[in-house]
């Protein structure tokens, strides 16, 4: 098989001449083939889907299963690439796109983006000039949490999909963290500068000088229930309740969350690869800004 700069993929006699080397006796062959193919990359997946419906059955088994490899490898490249920047909003969101499509494709990206689309524009359609932090975070909520009825997720906490942004925008449910980012990317898109809190063991959001749970309807988060959640902690824990979550961070915590949540349900091989996940994000941070996170499922 030449190189594809040599002979364009699909010219004619070149599938026919593909599919005769699939065919052959030789296990070596085979695999030769379909390592050419894998390593064409993105032309190299369309081959192969073009490939398959030619096929006949033992072949075709073959390139399903090349079909495969070339889809995760591919977003395996993606999402890697992803993990090494997570600086600003935009690419936190994008990271939990390629996360949802990553972990159990297809995820439903599109659908849940839509509705934020949807719900920024109503937020933003309710705001007026000279609005306090107060007023602001109650058309929020108005939208989130009564009209569309987002919270946290009591009755299956542990579930995997509530660390999955588009299941948590599709069904309204969700872990602390999870609901917090459908509250600052809606707030984004209405022009609310929604910010993460990263306490110990329950993921907050704040707007202006007002901290809210998300989990609990975007409920209003009082000095005393502050008091009380910094009250014991190390200086450095306590300090993070009162700057912004960094959002490389809260991508890392999503990921311990999930990887937690598969683990619970004894899916090893689905925790495993989430610490693949785990690496390429502490390895980002490692070589740039690295930064502190929090653990556990909040």
């Amino acid at each position: 098989m030449k190189d594809s700069k040599e002979r364009s993929l699909g010219a004619p006699g070149q599938r026919a001449a593909i599919l005769s080397l699939l065919e052959d006796d030789d296990a070596a062959t085979r695999s030769l083939v379909l390592a050419r193919l894998l390593d064409l990359g993105a032309s190299g997946l369309s081959e192969i889907e073009a490939l398959i419906p030619m096929a006949g059955p033992g072949v075709r088994r073959l390139l399903e299963g090349a079909r495969d490899a070339a889809r995760e490898r591919s977003q395996d490249a993606r999402l890697r690439g992803r993990c090494g920047r997570i600086a600003v909003l935009a690419e936190l969101e994008d990271f939990c796109w390629l996360l949802a499509e990553w972990v159990r494709a297809p995820a439903k990206a599109g659908e849940a983006r839509t509705l934020l689309d949807e719900w920024g524009r109503t937020v933003r359609g309710r705001l007026a000039p000279r609005m306090t932090d107060e007023a602001k975070l109650e058309v929020l909520r108005s939208v989130l949490a009564r009209q569309e009825g987002f919270a946290g997720n009591r009755q299956d906490y542990y579930d995997p999909e509530n660390s999955l942004l588009d299941t948590a925008v599709l069904g309204r449910r969700g872990l602390p963290l999870t609901l917090a980012m459908v509250y600052m990317f809606v707030g984004a898109r209405a022009g609310l500068p929604v910010i993460g809190v990263d306490a110990p063991g329950h993921f907050l959001a704040r707007l202006g000088h007002l901290f809210f749970d998300p989990f609990e309807g975007g409920k209003v988060v009082g000095a005393p229930t502050l008091g009380e959640l910094a009250a014991g902690l190390e200086p450095a824990q306590k300090a993070r309740l009162f700057v912004p979550a960094a959002y490389d961070g809260m991508a890392l915590r999503m990921v311990a969350n999930l990887a937690h949540a598969f683990e619970r349900r004894e899916d090893m091989a689905q925790a495993s690869r989430l610490g693949r996940v785990l690496d390429w994000l502490r390895h980002a941070q490692a070589t740039g800004d690295a930064r502190s996170v929090g653990t556990g499922m909040s």
